[in-house]
């Protein structure tokens, strides 16, 4: 969301209307991102808008798909919604990181990560909405998660599809910095150049450039995400 009173925000970006010229456009033009967000941008090679909008999904998580705990998930990748209930932040450098997610019905699953301890816990403080996606295994008698996914559902993200973009928990860049980004960068675009003809775009059943580019951000559902990355 941009900040309160920014008109700017609305403003559409001054280039030349092609695909090759967002790459004129410097992320820090987005009104969305902190400046500590566009370094963290920057970390991962996401310079400017062509960058920003080209940055294709690793996959999409459903959020209408993610259910509290069930039998037979035990065993697949899967997604649980809950809330952190137990934190254990790490005081020795190199031990792991554990949270406790409760779902809906009362079910605890104990999620483990190495590695990334103290940035994590900044993430998911106690009492933290989150999703959590991996594989989950009983160990040692509990459900158990390691090094999962995990991000805490920001209020317009509720019943959403979630982008999974290529991370970097180092940069502390997270999957709801880019998807706001992309979608005010979206907002931006105006009228773009698209260099493949409107019919033979629908004789391929291929997404004009401009949908493409926002439902590869926004999609309302994965397999609309996936028809915007084949474009």
């Amino acid at each position: 969301p941009k900040p309160a009173g920014d008109t700017t925000a609305d403003r559409t970006f001054v280039y030349d209307h092609t695909l090759s010229g967002l790459r004129g456009l410097d992320i820090s033009l987005l009104h969305s991102l902190r400046a500590v967000e566009a370094e963290s941008l920057r970390a991962v090679g996401i310079e400017n808008v062509y960058d920003l909008l080209t940055t294709v999904p690793r996959r999409y998580l459903n959020l209408r798909d993610a259910h509290p705990f069930a039998d037979d998930m035990v065993g697949t990748e899967c997604a649980i919604v809950g809330t952190v209930t137990k934190l254990k932040v790490p005081r020795e450098k190199g031990r792991p990181l554990q949270a406790t997610i409760t779902d809906d019905n009362g079910i605890e699953i104990r999620c483990t990560w190495f590695r990334i301890g103290v940035y994590k816990a900044k993430q998911i403080p106690l009492g933290t909405r989150v999703v959590a996606f991996g594989d989950l295994e009983w160990f040692k008698g509990r459900l158990s998660m390691t090094n999962p996914l995990t991000e805490a559902i920001v209020d317009d993200a509720v019943g959403t599809v979630m982008c999974i973009y290529p991370q970097s928990t180092k940069n502390n860049l997270s999957t709801w910095t880019v998807r706001r980004a992309a979608i005010e960068a979206c907002e931006r675009l105006g009228t773009i150049h698209d260099s493949i003809p409107g019919h033979l775009s629908q004789r391929h059943g291929l997404m004009p450039l401009a949908e493409a580019l926002y439902r590869l951000h926004c999609p309302d559902d994965p397999d609309t995400g996936g028809r915007a990355r084949d474009r």
